[in-house]
């Protein structure tokens, strides 16, 4: 058996590779084991064949591990009794929950022959959306919220219907059945809505904010994430890039209230009419002219055979000047050419800006193939390369004055994005060093013992990592080179850094400037990296978002001053002053204050709900 997503299946004899517990032919109560069906964390499926009934079923196991914990054991007979009471053609059916030879167990519908995603067409997908609909829509009318909506869990007969299985952490929406503790949270990461990974139960919008993901897969064939493209991107019908967004609002309450109105959208889209009259005369005409130019061709070759029907090769002869001698030898010689060494021959001017377009691409997708990931960290890293430009700008504030020629002599890496927390997360659990973050700021309380339900300010780990100082962000590069060196992918010419402020204006002059957020569109809080567009370098949130900490020191005295801002130097970096800058505004910033030339300064022990950090990978600085 397979889920939507593909997940491998077992043969017999594999199954008894992998399992421990059962194995074919086995007996347990009145079901005979055939063979294994899937694994899972809490148990194990197999297909079995009622002795009376003689008719075969889905059974699932407990694994005998977890059968003496009674929170679980009530869980799973928990599944049982729900799905008992569910009675509909898109849910599953649970026939019988039993125990025997120390292990409890459930028998319901064997799902056979469930189709892959790959093998879906868009009208199939399109019909197992309005499947899951019909039962997730039942299920809520009787109070029950799935809580664990994933790919895996919708299951593809043979007739290409849709059915929803495990309903195994689910719970009534009037009557909490008391299974978990305050707070935590269940089901699949991935699946999960925002609010669910911030430790609240689920409800009927958490599901539908499931569905949305689920959908999405079933229409694209790609996972969902923060940059996905629309579905309609690949051929799917508009209207769905509608429906599948406001699933997956971040906030309840602007998502569908109900499945039954998420249902009646899918049932709006009707699939394109094919009109049979338009292609059957597009045929007809084709043929025609097919048949005309048929004739043509054989008359052409007739009138220019001789006697014996072998056609003639005509030179042309060239017309006379003006030509020039160039353009008389090319135009003779192409037909009659016999010599094995090619002819050089100049090309027209026109020819020559081609090729240097072609260059110019070609040297841009050189330039990208450069860009590389820390997979551990889930983090990207945008190649620049070397190059001067001018920093500044004369119609800004006076420390952004005057604007001066700058020279970038080394190639350089930016991440994609400003540091996120889940990112940053990963420094605290190896180092266990909180020093430089203020767990005591409202806005963000980050505990020692790293409960990530309860160490983020907001609805997602994917907003970038705030409330950290110079200081802190200084120590998680150090971090991230020692890391990075003992693994041995980093030289000791390179370090990980925070970027100069002449690096991070390189970088970030290449901004879309009107796209970016600050204070009259940010809602007054911080958002997920990558929100919005990226720059022509492919960075986001250069403007915008949060203030970002720069490697160089300054002073203030109306205005940052640093020692280094004047025309034709080289790899400018402030060295001298007690503060430290940051570039690029953020969600409190007014959106003058969100260029590629503003500069701003906070002493380095500081911590503020408005200043993160992008890492720099470049050449070692003193």
């Amino acid at each position: 058996m397979q889920t939507l997503s593909g997940m491998p299946t077992c043969s017999a004899k594999e199954a008894e590779q992998t399992t421990q517990i059962l194995y074919s032919d086995d007996i347990l109560g009145d079901y005979k084991i055939i063979s294994l069906l899937g694994k899972g964390g809490m148990g194990e499926v197999y297909l079995v064949e009622s002795i009376q009934m003689q008719k075969q079923y889905a059974l699932k196991i407990l694994l005998p591990s977890l059968s003496e914990d009674t929170v679980i054991v009530k869980r799973f007979k928990t599944e049982a009794r729900i799905m008992a009471d569910l009675e509909h053609q898109n849910i599953v059916k649970v026939h019988f929950i039993g125990e025997d030879k120390g292990l409890i167990f459930l028998v319901m519908d064997f799902i056979d022959n469930t189709i892959k995603k790959s093998e879906l067409t868009y009208l199939q997908a399109a019909q197992v959306a309005n499947d899951i609909c019909y039962g997730l829509e039942y299920a809520h009318s009787k109070g029950v919220i799935h809580r664990d909506l994933k790919v895996d869990n919708i299951l593809i007969d043979k007739n290409g219907k849709a059915l929803v299985s495990d309903f195994g952490i689910a719970h009534l929406a009037n009557n909490e059945l008391g299974l978990t503790k305050d707070n935590s949270s269940l089901g699949t990461y991935d699946y999960m809505a925002p609010e669910q990974k911030e430790g609240e139960k689920g409800s009927f919008q958490s599901d539908i904010y499931s569905l949305g993901l689920i959908f999405y897969y079933i229409l694209t064939g790609k996972q969902a994430s923060i940059q996905m493209d629309l579905p309609s991107k690949f051929g799917v019908n508009k209207k769905w890039d509608k429906i599948i967004l406001k699933c997956l609002k971040n906030n309840p309450k602007d998502r569908y209230d109900s499945v039954a109105k998420l249902k009646n959208d899918i049932l709006s889209i009707k699939p394109q009419k094919t009109n049979i009259f338009l292609i059957s005369a597009i045929c007809a005409i084709l043929i025609i002219f097919l048949i005309i130019a048929g004739f043509f061709i054989v008359t052409y070759i007739f009138l220019n055979s001789d006697r014996s029907g072998v056609a003639i090769k005509k030179i042309n002869i060239p017309p006379p000047p003006p030509y020039t001698v160039v353009a008389e030898e090319k135009f003779i010689a192409e037909p009659i050419i016999q010599k094995s060494e090619p002819v050089e021959e100049p090309a027209p001017a026109i020819l020559e800006k081609q090729i240097i377009v072609i260059e110019k691409k070609k040297e841009k997708s050189e330039i990208k193939s450069l860009n590389y990931k820390l997979a551990f960290l889930d983090m990207n890293f945008i190649f620049i390369k070397k190059n001067s430009f001018n920093m500044g700008s004369e119609k800004g504030s006076d420390d952004e004055k005057p604007m001066h020629k700058v020279f970038l002599t080394n190639d350089y890496y930016l991440s994609e994005y400003e540091v996120s927390i889940e990112q940053y997360m990963q420094y605290l659990k190896k180092t266990g060093d909180f020093s430089d973050i203020d767990l005591n700021a409202k806005s963000k309380p980050i505990t020692k013992d790293l409960n990530l339900s309860n160490s983020i300010f907001s609805a997602n780990k994917k907003q970038p990592m705030l409330e950290i100082s110079w200081f802190g962000a200084m120590k998680y590069c150090k971090w991230l080179t020692e890391y990075e060196q003992k693994a041995g992918r980093l030289d000791n010419k390179m370090e990980y850094r925070l970027p100069t402020e002449a690096e991070w204006e390189y970088a970030a002059s290449c901004a879309v400037h009107k796209n970016f957020w600050y204070k009259s569109n940010s809602e007054s809080r911080t958002h997920i990296v990558g929100s919005k567009q990226p720059n022509k370098l492919g960075l986001y949130d250069m403007q915008g978002n949060v203030w970002e900490w720069c490697l160089d020191k300054c002073d203030w005295k109306n205005g940052v001053k640093t020692y280094n801002y004047y025309d034709n130097i080289e790899n400018p970096v402030g060295k001298k002053g007690i503060y430290r800058i940051r570039r690029g505004g953020g969600w409190s910033s007014y959106s003058t204050r969100c260029t590629s030339s503003n500069r701003g300064y906070s002493k380095p022990l500081e911590t503020k709900n408005f200043i993160g950090f992008r890492i720099c990978k470049g050449i070692v600085i003193d």
